[in-house]
């Protein structure tokens, strides 16, 4: 219960203290609030929570003993610390000589250096560094710290803290690094390195930690365990060179007091993490904060405090922003990017805004940004302008936000945006325009802007819109079908120098005095109703046709009777009912206002009647006015041709039409059709088949250059009265037939080039058609893909010979020339293939007629189907080396239908020569038969007692080597080798083998007891060893070299019963027949000489046969081993004992081995004397 009570008073005690320190500092008014706040807590906590004051309490209590206990540890620790140098002055070989004595003084060690320790940590102060350096351990309190009042070290002196090791913080961290009068504060320290080794898992309190530390630049607290921590206040108050701070690893979800945290620390950058909160937005931070990576908006010191952790204030690195007012709006302005934020706020008149107040100059300004919501002032006029001439924001590219900005109280948008010739895109789409009354010179002079959506503006209460959109001159389209213009009363050219090409109006909508500034004419996008001009579409919208709707730019104008309009946007010509004047009235006629070249699309709206002379109608004279962009004539059933009687060039030159509608054309009274759709290179399919052409007399070029129609029916044309039928069709390349079997050509004068450049596979003819002059009638296609043709013209039902088109027209109706259908001739099918030379991959040759597969067959038997006929050349595939010299080969032609059309044998032949020369007397057991060739041997065949072994070997510069298998040939047997070249034609006679001598032979084999070798003598060519014990392989390898070899064996282990055999073998590691042998197991001994021992000594000598490899002892005292080892060289025996281990009665012996561990010599008696 003592300690209890004490605890309320230890605390305020504590608490008071820094209350005299703000007396000496009357400036700091933030910190003696927070005095006063801490000594509230530190008075009341006690109460709430006893447990923790007791503790509080026993801990403060101990402080003394606990610093009497360490200074005695200390001086301790001292007096040990130098017993090695009183050791290093005295006898080093005596372990228990006397130090001299050294005086106990617990804090000082040297005349620059002082020691001691806070809580358990020890501490080093280095005077001439000022470097601090505190080692591992747990630190006390703040009134522990070396630099305290009742320590040793001066706080002004201290200019480096380092912490060696891991330190453990206390529970109570406050003042940790600082102190609690200006004597104790660490104002002169400018690094503490080693931070990251402060553990601060346990911490509840960090108030104050590094207060005042105002020399510090860096201060690295990103490792630090905050998760118990409930205090932080004035945690790094004062730190006035730092500029930047990590706090990103800080857990504040138990922290209840943060005010003060970063008070005068000049922060321009901080990093925060996802499990920091600000407590209460008093954390001291000032100015604005923005994402460093540009992401988000810029807050207020306040707001960014208040909102941390919420929308895009996310974890992430912040930096603080300067910042200026706009009415109660805060704004700040980047000189790099020319950037102009506005946060959240109410603006006030343009005069202050930011650069009318000259505070930004308006020419850097790139780009604007509403951050949050901005209120906009009643009186918004040139809002975001200027009235002083040169202050335009005429750079502004971008005004971002807009949708922040609340319009809901504005009265006045004139001027709002005028002259912000450089912005492209503004999106006014959200704003509020209820109450305002005046909108003139609003968007003034915004020349590009491309779109603008006022679809939603109230104009209900506005009374002015003159020159509202005056200049917009990248506006083509405004959609104003929301605009009530019941109570405007000034519209002058509202739309002035625009280039408006599409209008939408509502019902609420009017023009006033037709004041706008339209120009062009305008009519209904529908198509619905006629065009205006813009005087009259702006007096009478609103009644009759003119009602709510999409209205577009049009221009008019008369062909004929006929109006017509012209839509720039679509490139459609609408051309209404009426009678058409000739061509040289036409809209795109050189004096009309319609650019031929612009017109995508023509359009007859009504009936209209087709001039008598319709010459060039839907073309030109000229080539600039040749309607060539058209692609298509909708409504060609409205026009009346039945007064038509000269249709020549009517469609000219219209390259892009695709389809072309004449089906319903009257062409009763027409005479002259040249040139009619000549040059129409795009139309696919043209109907033609109801012509009425009984009165044409001129045919010439009618469908010249239709190089796209692929068919064409004039079968039922009437040609009677046909006087010249020159060019008629010239390059319709993609028509394959024709069908003139009703031309009468009997008053034709001329049909020169009447079928140049259209390459046809089927013409058909009737009994009155004759041909009149060079038609240039080319060679006929063929029917079929693949079809080999002769260049002639024949009947298709075979009824004639084959003519070359010049003869075929020139006869025509004489002979077996008559009415009908001709094709092309069909070359005769024939296989006409070349040698085949042994190796040829493939079969190849030409051929003639309808050849698409053929069927091999060797010696009787079909083999495989294929082949590749093109273009008269064939290629079949054989592979390498499948025909061969003798073979009988048939190649079959076949045509699509699979029908037999011709056959060849093919001749083999090959160009090959050559011959095995000689061969090499072969010696039993080796793996290489050699000798010489000539010629192309390209592999052997090599054949044993009639049996074909193999195939291969080596062929060189004339020589071979023919790999074998050792056990193949063995004595007496017969061998050939045969020759053969790459494609397995036999080249010269099979040559004999002749068989010598065996290849080596092993004539000596042993092993010395348990040695790891094996070794002997051989003869011949050995090149390798083949260990087997009872007839098991074990092992192959071993060294031979000039007859003597040495095999590895390891610690191979057999017995007296084993039959352990070693056989030679050939340089592929092959056995040799009749090479093995016996290994015979050889028994070690050694001659040891006389052994003695001098009692006293430290060596037993003795000696040891020359010829012998002793190679390790055993020494046996009394029967009982007591070493291994020994030094034998050169005969002679040197073995250490200790000396006094063999007495004089002790029977010694020893026993000796060799490399191998095999007995040389047992129970060896040792002379002692």
């Amino acid at each position: 219960m003592g300690n209890t009570g004490i605890a309320p008073t230890m605390a305020l005690a504590d608490t008071l203290t820094p209350t005299a320190e703000t007396a000496t500092e009357q400036t700091q008014a933030n910190e003696a609030k927070e005095v006063i706040d801490q000594t509230i807590q530190n008075v009341t906590d006690p109460l709430v929570n006893p447990t923790d004051s007791t503790t509080t309490a026993s801990d403060s209590l101990a402080t003394t003993d606990e610093t009497t206990d360490d200074t005695q540890d200390q001086a301790t620790e001292q007096e040990q610390a130098t017993a090695p140098t009183a050791e290093s002055e005295g006898d080093a070989t005596n372990p228990t000589a006397e130090a001299p004595k050294v005086a106990k003084k617990a804090n000082v060690v040297a005349a620059s250096e002082i020691t001691g320790t806070w809580g358990t940590s020890p501490y080093t102060f280095d005077e001439n560094t000022g470097v601090l350096t505190i080692g591992a351990g747990e630190l006390s309190g703040y009134t522990e710290s070396p630099w305290s009042e009742n320590k040793n070290v001066d706080a002004e002196a201290i200019k480096k803290i380092v912490l060696s090791g891991k330190v453990v913080a206390p529970k109570n961290s406050r003042l940790l690094f600082s102190g609690n009068t200006p004597a104790e504060k660490l104002t002169n320290v400018t690094e503490i390195e080693g931070l990251s080794q402060l553990d601060t898992s346990n911490v509840t309190d960090m108030w104050k930690m590094f207060k005042d530390m105002s020399s510090i630049t860096s201060l690295d607290v990103s490792g630090f365990d905050t998760s118990n921590v409930t205090d932080m206040r004035s945690m790094f108050y004062g730190m006035s060179s730092v500029t930047s701070l990590d706090v990103s690893n800080f857990d504040t979800s138990k922290v209840t007091f943060m005010s003060y945290m970063f008070a005068d620390a000049p922060l321009k950058k901080l990093t925060l993490g996802d499990t920091f909160k600000f407590v209460e937005a008093n954390a001291s931070l000032t100015s604005a904060w923005k994402r460093e990576d540009g992401k988000g908006t810029f807050y207020s010191a306040e707001d960014f405090m208040k909102n941390y952790g919420t929308g895009d204030l996310t974890a992430g690195t912040y930096v603080s922003v300067e910042t200026d007012t706009w009415g109660t709006s805060p704004y700040m302005f980047d000189k790099d990017t020319g950037t102009l934020t506005i946060g959240a706020g109410e603006l006030s008149g343009y005069k202050e805004s930011p650069w009318s107040s000259n505070k930004v100059d308006n020419k850097a300004i790139k780009k604007i940004v509403l951050a949050g919501k901005v209120v906009a002032p009643e009186n918004s006029n040139y809002l975001f302008s200027t009235s002083t001439v040169g202050k335009d924001l005429t750079n502004v590219t971008e005004i971002e936000g807009l949708s922040q900005l609340d319009t809901s109280n504005v009265t006045d948008m004139s001027y709002m945006f005028f002259g912000m010739s450089s912005v492209t895109s503004l999106d006014v789409s959200s704003f509020d325009t209820s109450n305002v009354t005046t909108m003139s010179y609003m968007f003034y002079g915004m020349s590009s802007v491309t779109g603008l959506d006022v679809s939603n503006f109230d104009t209900s209460n506005v009374t002015t819109m003159g020159y509202m959109f005056k200049g917009m001159g990248s506006v083509t389209s405004l959609d104003l079908s929301n605009f009530d213009t019941s109570n405007v009363t000034d519209m002058t050219d509202m739309f002035f120098g625009t280039s408006l090409k599409k209008l939408i109006l509502g019902d609420t909508f009017k023009f006033v005095a037709g004041k706008g500034a339209l120009t062009s004419a305008w009519k209904r996008e529908d198509g619905k109703g006629k065009a205006y001009t813009a005087a009259d579409f702006m007096k009478n919208y609103g009644t009759g046709d003119l009602t709510a709707g999409t209205y577009v730019s049009v221009e008019i104008g008369t062909w004929g009777t006929s109006p017509y309009n012209f839509d720039e946007t679509t490139g459609t010509l609408t051309i209404e009912a009426g009678e058409l004047s000739g061509f040289v009235e036409s809209p795109w006629s050189e004096n009309k206002k319609v650019d031929a070249t612009a017109i995508k699309k023509i359009v007859l709206s009504g009936k209209v009647v087709a001039p008598e002379n319709s010459f060039l109608l839907f073309s030109g004279n000229t080539s600039a006015d040749k309607p060539t962009n058209v692609t298509e004539i909708e409504g060609l059933s409205q026009l009346d041709t039945s007064n038509v009687t000269d249709m020549s060039k009517m469609f000219k030159g219209m390259s892009s039409i695709t389809s072309l509608d004449v089906s319903g054309f009257d062409t009763s009274k027409v005479t002259n059709m040249q040139h009619m759709f000549s040059g129409m290179s795009s139309v696919t399919s043209l109907d033609v088949s109801g012509f009425d052409t009984s009165n044409v007399t001129d045919m010439a070029n009618m469908f010249r250059g239709m190089s796209s129609v692929t068919s064409l029916d004039v079968s039922g044309f009437d040609t009677s009265n046909v006087t010249t039928m020159e060019n008629m069709f010239y390059n319709i390349s993609s028509v394959t037939s024709l069908d003139l079997s009703v031309f009468d050509t009997s008053n034709v004068t001329t049909m020169q080039d009447m079928f140049k450049d259209t390459p046809l596979a089927k013409l058909t003819l009737g009994d009155h058609f004759k041909a009149v002059g060079d038609t240039k009638l080319s060679a006929p296609k063929a029917l079929n893909e693949g079809d080999q043709l002769t260049g002639n013209w024949i009947r298709e039902d075979g009824q004639s010979k084959g003519y070359s088109p010049a003869d075929f027209m020139t006869n025509y109706g004489t002979g077996d020339l008559t009415a009908g259908t001709y094709v092309a001739e069909l070359v005769k099918s024939e296989l006409k293939p070349q040698e085949y030379h042994v190796g040829d991959v493939n079969i190849t040759g030409t051929y003639t007629g309808d050849m698409s597969l053929g069927r091999l067959t060797v010696n009787g038997k079909v083999v495989s189907w294929g082949g590749s006929f093109k273009d008269g050349q064939f290629s079949y595939y054989v592979g390498v080396g499948k025909l061969k010299v003798g073979d009988k080969v048939v190649l079959d032609g076949y045509n699509k239908e699979k029908e037999l059309i011709d056959s060849k044998e093919i001749e083999v032949i090959s160009e090959s020569s050559g011959s095995i020369d000689q061969v090499d007397t072969y010696k039993l057991g080796d793996s290489t038969i050699t000798g010489t060739y000539t010629g192309d041997i390209h592999k052997g065949k090599l054949v044993v007692n009639g049996e074909v072994i193999s195939w291969g070997g080596t062929y060189k510069d004339g020589k071979f080597s023919y790999y074998v298998n050792s056990q193949i040939i063995k004595a007496g047997d017969q061998a050939t080798i045969q020759g053969y070249d790459k494609f397995d034609t036999p080249l010269g006679d099979p040559q004999p083998v002749t068989i010598g001598e065996q290849l080596g032979q092993l004539t000596e084999a042993h092993r010395v007891g348990s040695s790891t070798v094996i070794e002997g003598n051989y003869t011949g060519d050995v090149y390798q060893g083949i260990l087997l014990v009872n007839g098991e392989k074990v092992s192959q390898g071993g060294s031979f070299k000039d007859g003597k070899f040495s095999y590895y064996v390891g610690n191979l282990k057999v017995s007296e019963d084993d039959q352990v055999v070693l056989m030679g073998a050939n340089n592929r590691g092959q056995q040799i027949p009749g090479s093995e042998i016996d290994v015979t197991i050889q028994t070690p001994t050694a001659e040891i000489n006389e052994l003695t021992y001098k009692i006293g000594t430290q060596t037993i000598k003795g000696a040891y046969g020359s010829d012998t490899q002793v190679h390790q002892g055993h020494l046996f005292v009394n029967g009982k081993l007591i070493s291994k080892g020994g030094s034998f060289k050169d005969g002679a025996i040197s073995y250490y004992v200790k000396p006094d281990l063999i007495k004089a009665d002790d029977q010694v012996t020893m026993n000796f081995y060799d490399g191998s561990g095999n007995l040389l010599a047992e129970n060896q008696t040792v002379s002692v004397n």
